[in-house]
């Protein structure tokens, strides 16, 4: 993951897609914390106009719980708060 002042861009990887790279412009999107029970982890639902789609769509980034995936929640929600200014 990379948050920039105006974007957010991750990179997952699939067994159905293989890898997959997405990215939002920040003014396109709400980020808000969010968990998954389907592979039990935490991270960030993003939801708005990501880049390739024509319409608003949702998607969870998992970064799990560690002091470093805390450390980039923060950091992308100052990159909007800042962004929103």
């Amino acid at each position: 993951m990379l948050v920039t002042p105006g974007w957010l861009i991750w990179a997952t990887c699939e067994a159905q897609f293989g890898v997959v790279v997405m990215a939002a412009r920040l003014q396109d999107i709400q980020v808000m914390d969010g968990t998954t029970q389907v592979i039990n982890d935490t991270g960030l639902e993003v939801f708005g106009f990501l880049s390739g789609f024509a319409e608003r769509v949702s998607a969870f980034v998992g970064l799990g719980p560690e002091p470093a995936a805390r450390k980039f929640r923060a950091a992308v929600k100052a990159a909007l708060a800042q962004g929103r200014r």
